[in-house]
């Protein structure tokens, strides 16, 4: 044994030993789940103590054809000052809490303004605003905001000449040297799905997985379909690799009480312990003298003997375990205040790198402002914050990350402590110093989004520019679209060649907006047998021909964006009689979808009269409280229509009454013929 190292190691068998540890019975644990709308984009639960903040996960704004809208907090929309709706959200538990992360179908359009549901959902929290509204004043509509890529809430101002452009912190160019590594569940929503860029021959790590959640327990990683195992044969419940090529990486999830193989042993069982359902609940893989049910039973490894002696301690195998390693030190990353980073305790080797996450600028009215190291302000050579920290632990280690409300200014010198605290390390400078020399104050260089200690050069004419050591461009990696739309697949019998059915419209991963150019044209391969009846103009498909049978009409349309990158897919089109009335309402099929009716319903508002009725008498037929005229009824006199002979002129001899169901005025007369004499 290492003559540095406390404990003992177990070589013939372990003992059980129960601790007994000192409990705090005031802190309620309450259940916190992260869940999605649709399902499957987020999934977690867990247990918080009462009191402590959490933070929801950091969704993905685009994945699988759908774009993120906005979290609730048990119900309730979080967004800023602004009423954007926040990406990543927290609260203080004091209760069950439930965060709802809403989705919306990318091409989602249900008011038809022209405006993507999500956007607006994301921008404004709801679909009140119109694509004409100007919420941020600047004369820019919402629509127009939205076809150039510009914030519907953040003021932009043009003037002629010079250059145009937009303020942003910066941004790189995918680099072909660099390798896509996925990083995603099976079924979806397990981890946190990540899709990345990174340099070849980076190493990629995942989280570490194992047991049940949610009714499904974990069974094994793959990388690029490849099972990963320990030595032993059991799957790895981490993978940690170096990439040089698209990487793949899923963690398989089973239902927990799947056997689709009926051995009695749970199929994640299998494939956790052996990779596959070859085994059966009687065999013995490791030889101990327990099969694998009772192995499972027991709760013991079937990939590892197991030794029971009569008498004295029972224990079990194992390799060695060590207590206490005197050569590990204690690294902890954490937030002041608690909550803006993940927060870790952990013992790691003696001279172990540590590195945190890279941070910057406000989350949740608050600004990073600087990382520290046992205290000690962490700084570029610039002397600006570093955003993340990485360094070698040889003692116990404290690293926290600072955050300052966005709006404090403690020594009221008109620039935010934030700002000073990154740029500077202290609180000395005023709004009217200028550290680097440029001739910009710090209060100009802040209201201009210049950094304060990068000197700035400007000239008169010509471009204006901020000096740099440099800068590196990356080229882009082109995606090929990822869906393709059409707005309507129904054709009409008897109408003339080259009628419109409807329009195309791609969904790009490097396009959100479409403001590229897109080509469409039919391939003439399986899927696409009736393509010869069909032509496209642009990205509308017309009919070639004039139809006079109905059927069903298959078509392959292959679109391409403008670096020759490409999407297939394969539409039904259905021929229809536009005359066709199947619901007997007295319109056809054409004037039904015209009318937004249901062509299989007479009645699509259930307020008594046809939708043909309605149509033909210019009422709405999907409104219950308009309606064609309707006849009284419930005529009645209210007495017995005898009298007596020799009455003088004029006497009343009874009173008729009659109810109008719409409530118009009724006249009474006589029918003309009998009644006369």
């Amino acid at each position: 044994m290492s003559s540095n190292r406390q404990g003992f190691v177990q070589t013939s068998f372990a003992y059980l030993v129960y601790f007994l540890l000192p409990l705090n019975l005031s802190a309620a644990l309450y259940q916190v789940d992260q869940v999605s709308q649709p399902s499957g984009f987020v999934s977690q639960s867990e247990a918080i103590e009462g009191g402590t903040s959490k933070n929801s996960v950091t969704p993905d704004l685009l994945t699988n054809g759908y774009a993120f809208g906005y979290w609730e907090i048990n119900g309730v929309r979080q967004a800023g000052d602004d009423n954007r709706s926040l990406v990543q959200v927290s609260t203080t538990i004091s209760a069950n809490t439930t965060f709802k992360a809403f989705y919306f179908s990318e091409s989602a359009d249900s008011d038809n303004d022209g405006i993507k549901d999500w956007y607006e959902y994301r921008m404004f929290g709801s679909l009140n605003l119109g694509p004409t509204d100007n919420p941020d004043g600047d004369g820019y509509s919402n629509k127009e905001e939205s076809e150039l890529g510009q914030d519907p809430l953040v003021v932009d101002e043009v003037q002629w000449g010079g250059i145009s452009g937009r303020l942003s912190d910066g941004f790189v160019y995918a680099d072909t040297s660099m390798v896509l590594a996925t990083i995603k569940s099976d079924p979806a929503g397990f981890v946190t799905e990540s899709s990345n860029y990174v340099e070849s021959n980076s190493t990629v790590t995942t989280g570490s997985l194992n047991g049940a959640t949610n009714g499904y327990n974990f069974a094994y990683w793959s990388v690029n379909g490849e099972r990963q195992a320990a030595v032993t044969g059991v799957s790895a419940s981490k993978v940690s690799l170096d990439v040089n090529a698209t990487t793949n990486i899923v963690a398989h999830y089973v239902p927990s009480s799947q056997d689709s193989d009926g051995d009695g042993v749970a199929d994640w069982y299998e494939l956790y312990n052996f990779g596959d359902l070859n085994e059966t609940g009687s065999d013995d893989p490791d030889g101990d003298g327990y099969t694998i049910a009772e192995e499972l039973a027991l709760g013991q490894e079937s990939t590892v003997a197991d030794e029971v002696v009569w008498g004295g301690v029972s224990g079990r195998l194992s390799d060695g375990f060590v207590y206490a390693d005197t050569s590990m030190v204690l690294a902890t990353i954490k937030s002041d205040p608690a909550g803006f980073v993940t927060e870790s305790i952990n013992y790691v080797e003696s001279n172990s790198t540590v590195t945190t996450s890279s941070l910057n600028g406000a989350t949740n009215g608050y600004n990073f402002a600087y990382w520290s190291v046992n205290g000690e302000r962490q700084a570029a050579v610039t002397g600006v914050s570093a955003s993340k920290v990485s360094l070698d632990v040889n003692a116990t280690t404290s690293i926290v990350a600072h955050y300052i409300p966005s709006s404090q200014d403690s020594d009221g010198d008109g620039v935010a402590d934030w700002y000073e605290l990154y740029n500077f390390g202290d609180l000395n400078e005023t709004g009217s110093d200028d550290p680097d020399g440029d001739g910009y104050t710090i209060a100009e260089e802040l209201a201009l989004g210049q950094e304060s200690t990068i000197g700035d050069s400007v000239e008169w004419g010509g471009v204006s520019g901020r000096l740099s050591d440099g800068i590196l461009y990356f080229q882009q990696q082109n995606r090929p679209p990822s869906n393709l739309e059409l707005n309507s697949t129904i054709v009409y019998l008897n109408k003339d060649a080259n009628q419109t059915i409807g329009t195309f419209t791609p969904t790009d991963p490097d396009d959100p907006n479409l403001m590229r150019t897109f080509q469409y044209r039919l391939l003439n391969q399986s899927g696409g047998e009736d393509n010869q009846k069909y032509n496209l103009l642009g990205n509308q498909l017309r009919a070639s021909q004039t139809f006079t049978v109905e059927g069903n009409h298959s078509i392959l349309v292959r679109v391409t964006d403008d670096e020759n990158a490409s999407f297939d897919k394969n539409f039904t089109i259905r021929a229809i009689n536009p005359l066709r009335d199947d619901d007997g309402d007295g319109l056809g099929f054409e004037a039904e979808l015209i009318a937004g009716t249901n062509p299989n319903n007479p009645d699509t508002d259930g307020d008594g009269a046809s939708d043909g009725s309605e149509v033909s008498a210019n009422k709405d037929p999907l409104d219950p409280n308009a309606y064609p005229n309707r006849p009284p009824r419930d005529l009645n006199a209210t007495a017995v229509l005898a009298f007596s002979e020799n009455q003088p002129v004029g006497t009343v001899i009874v009173e008729f009454n009659a109810t109008d169901p719409d409530g118009h005025a009724i006249t009474y007369r006589f029918v003309s013929g009998e009644n006369n004499n």
